[in-house]
């Protein structure tokens, strides 16, 4: 497997430590609640297989207020989306949102490109 970005926060057992000293198993884990504060409960690879599809879909060209119905269930759905990556520090924007990745979120994509090509689950 390439090197994940997240790796920088691993310590000599394995484990993902993140800035509040919490440890997490698996990659997966640290990004779910290490980086965005969610909890893991429920289907956390179906979130972690949206977030991909979303932040694969934002460092793509061309406009992100319409289409990818497949993502968004309305525009009340896709603008709390652009809100809580934004509040994350994933993007970033000037007058409006979805804005941009941010480097945080590029770092993130990159990571999740890596585990969804090599199929490492929660």
């Amino acid at each position: 497997m390439d090197a994940l970005n997240i790796d920088q926060w691993k310590d000599s057992d394995g484990d993902y430590v993140d800035s509040n000293g919490t440890h997490h198993d698996t990659p997966c884990d640290f990004i779910l609640t290490g980086i965005f504060g969610f909890c893991s409960c429920g289907d956390p690879e179906s979130v972690l297989e949206y977030l991909h599809a979303v932040l694969t879909f934002l460092d793509s060209p061309g406009p992100k207020h319409q289409g990818r119905d497949d993502l968004f269930a309305n525009d009340g759905a896709r603008t709390f989306v652009w809100y809580v990556l934004d509040k994350c520090g994933i993007t970033e924007h000037g007058g409006c949102v979805p804005g941009w990745l941010t480097d945080k979120g590029k770092a993130v994509l990159h990571d999740l490109n890596i585990l969804s090509r090599d199929e490492v689950t929660h």
